[in-house]
């Protein structure tokens, strides 16, 4: 492979780099949905629900981009006579298709709960400021991933096109998480007995849930 100033980087040093990034991004995100489900379990905030999703999906498909790495550089044969790298381009196909699934389903079953409580006016209140301080870590720990998968990148002179999507992906995911921090910042701040906060209707119920919808979005 070569840059687009013809320094030329072997396949060997892509290869090598590609792994130890999206191995060092599969093992976070595995922290992170483990600690994501373990905020939802513990605050009832369905966007940290979400958020463990998403990085766990990360985590699956760091592990196969780590796969298909190794597989996109063997040689060509009778059955694939221009070898594998096309293989990365339904990769990243199946990556988008993957998030897209999850965020329609994440929008349809918030989407559902904040009609349930227009309706009957029955929603419980989650514990914001612990679901808060989780998101702001995922935040954090996404953008330092994303840094290191475009450094790498850049050592190999920008030769992954895996990289780049998983950076993006990094990307999303610190986006994701910190626009729900700050969301749940706002929502506990609000103060009680306003036209938001009453008796008959208070946002704070299905706040989480209006979060996700606005995220997916």
């Amino acid at each position: 492979m070569s840059d687009s100033e013809g320094t030329r980087v072997s396949d060997a040093q892509v290869l090598a780099v590609e792994r130890r990034s999206l191995f060092t991004y599969m093992y976070t995100m595995l922290v992170l949905a483990v600690a994501g489900f373990a905020a939802y379990a513990f605050t009832g905030v369905a966007a940290t629900q979400l958020d463990g999703v998403i990085s766990l999906i990360n985590a699956g498909a760091a592990y196969i981009a780590a796969r298909l790495a190794l597989t996109a550089t063997l040689p060509a044969t009778a059955a694939a006579p221009y070898g594998r790298l096309a293989l990365e381009n339904l990769y990243v196909l199946f990556r988008s298709l993957m998030i897209l699934g999850v965020i329609t389903v994440g929008l349809i079953t918030n989407a559902i709960k904040i009609v349930d409580y227009l309706i009957t006016g029955e929603g419980v209140e989650a514990d914001f400021g612990w679901a808060a301080v989780y998101t702001a870590g995922a935040a954090a720990a996404c953008v330092a991933l994303m840094w290191n998968h475009l450094r790498n990148n850049r050592r190999i002179h920008g030769a992954s096109a895996l990289l780049r999507v998983e950076a993006h992906a990094a990307k999303m995911e610190s986006l994701i998480s910190g626009g729900i921090c700050l969301s749940l910042v706002v929502v506990a701040v609000l103060p009680e007995g306003t036209f938001l906060t009453s008796e008959s209707f208070n946002i704070k119920d299905i706040a989480d849930s209006i979060i996700v919808v606005v995220l997916c979005l």
